[in-house]
């Protein structure tokens, strides 16, 4: 599918394939340099990734469009991963390609890379790309990777279009939560608390309701203040006086699952297996 669609970015944007180098590393993420007027600058960095993460087995039908096709219906591209961050790479490719028919030059280098491994956790493809730049010399000016959207109405109190700019991201663990327990026939259980499933579940009720403490602190503190001039009166004079309102401003973000997000670390049981019969 990688080798497809790298024929495709080619055949699609012939100006790109004649006027950069494609290098391509590990099993399939590409690397275009543009290489600018000025080598002595540093260059740019801008990413995407094209690979999406899987659909649960036989769920296909459970699918508006099938998950895989790329529909074009109802003035979307319907498919599994269109977002995620297909849309910036297109966006990406179809502006150079813009320019270079223009016969624009950059001073500056700039740098495509677009990964295939991203969703497992990138390990076989930008960490790979970052080594090969890195043994080159190549020190980047600033990279530009996928985070945030324009959005509307998103942010409580702002009726203008707001850019979330992502300048940093959460790190994760996965942990295991694995319950065991005697034997039986369902005709005779045990009690309920005394299943596998029965305190698995209850385990899961404890961990979910005992989350994390909230702090307004960091990259959210300073989304605040960004915003700050485009709220009404009372927001703003909220937002100004944190150590009065903090409080307040804290129940305001908590109310929407992105707001909560922004203020603790968050917990999320995404998969769960048991029993067979």
């Amino acid at each position: 599918a990688f080798n497809d669609l790298q024929a495709w970015v080619l055949r699609t944007y012939p100006q790109l394939a004649a006027n950069t180098r494609l290098e391509v590393i590990g099993n399939g993420s590409l690397l275009f340099t543009w290489q600018g007027s000025k080598p002595q600058l540093n260059p740019v960095l801008l990413m995407a990734h094209m690979d999406v993460v899987p659909i649960a087995p036989g769920e296909d039908d459970k699918w508006q469009y099938p998950p895989f096709s790329g529909a074009l219906a109802e003035g979307f591209v319907w498919g599994r991963g269109t977002i995620d961050t297909k849309g910036s790479m297109i966006a990406m490719l179809e502006a150079t390609e813009l320019l270079l028919s223009q016969g624009f030059k950059p001073e500056r280098s700039v740098l495509f890379s677009f990964g295939d491994d991203e969703e497992i956790g990138g390990y076989h493809g930008n960490r790979l790309v970052a080594e090969h730049l890195h043994k080159q010399g190549i020190k980047l000016e600033w990279v530009s990777d996928e985070g945030g959207a324009v959005t509307h109405n998103m942010v409580p109190g702002v009726s203008a279009n707001v850019a979330m700019v992502g300048i940093a991201e959460k790190g994760s663990v996965t942990l295991n939560v694995t319950a065991s327990a005697i034997g039986g026939h369902s005709s005779m259980p045990q009690a309920f608390d005394q299943t596998a499933i029965g305190r698995l579940s209850l385990a899961l009720q404890q961990i979910g309701h005992a989350p994390f403490t909230g702090h307004l602190q960091g990259p959210t503190e300073d989304f605040l203040d960004t915003i700050a001039p485009a709220q009404g009166f009372l927001t703003r004079m909220a937002l100004a006086n944190r150590w009065l309102f903090g409080p307040l401003i804290m129940n305001m973000l908590q109310s929407t699952a992105a707001g909560s997000a922004q203020l603790r670390t968050v917990i999320a049981p995404t998969i769960i297996s048991g029993g067979n019969k």
